[in-house]
């Protein structure tokens, strides 16, 4: 949609977004079994998904929502992050890549990616985990209105 820009799209935010295998975890993910993420420690997603910003409530509301997707559609999911091709087609709709500084799924190198991809990016880094919109969701939406008021 946004390579076409059919529907007029007057913007575009990536969060936490990739263009290529994220990371080492991404590119494994395929290979292990989707049960296994109901059993993986509290801490241990705690660490990897909300850092210093982790609750009981964030962790129930991402186990929640894991077990509310098909583990089918779960799985094919997995497998095509692992498996993405970075297009080749440039998006000339204005974009703002958010980067987390803290992600531990998408890695640094994406960025680049989107620099080459994008032809009028915008980059903003903000100290966040990968689900800086839950992490931090009052400074998420003062920089989306931010550029919304551009």
């Amino acid at each position: 949609l946004a390579r076409r820009n059919t529907i007029r799209i007057k913007q575009i935010f990536f969060f936490g977004c990739f263009l290529q295998p994220p990371s080492f975890i991404g590119k494994i993910g395929r290979f292990l079994p989707v049960r296994l993420l109901n059993i993986i420690p509290d801490r241990l997603i705690s660490h990897i998904l909300f850092n210093r910003w982790s609750s009981p409530e964030l962790i129930s509301l991402f186990r929640k929502a894991i077990n509310k997707v098909n583990s089918s559609n779960l799985k094919k999911r997995i497998k095509t992050i692992s498996t993405y091709k970075k297009p080749t087609q440039v998006i000339d709709v204005p974009c703002v890549y958010i980067q987390a500084t803290m992600d531990n799924l998408v890695s640094a190198y994406n960025l680049s990616a989107f620099e080459e991809l994008c032809s009028n990016l915008h980059i903003e880094v903000i100290e966040a985990t990968h689900m800086l919109l839950q992490t931090q969701p009052k400074a998420m939406s003062q920089l989306i209105h931010k550029y919304l008021q551009l």
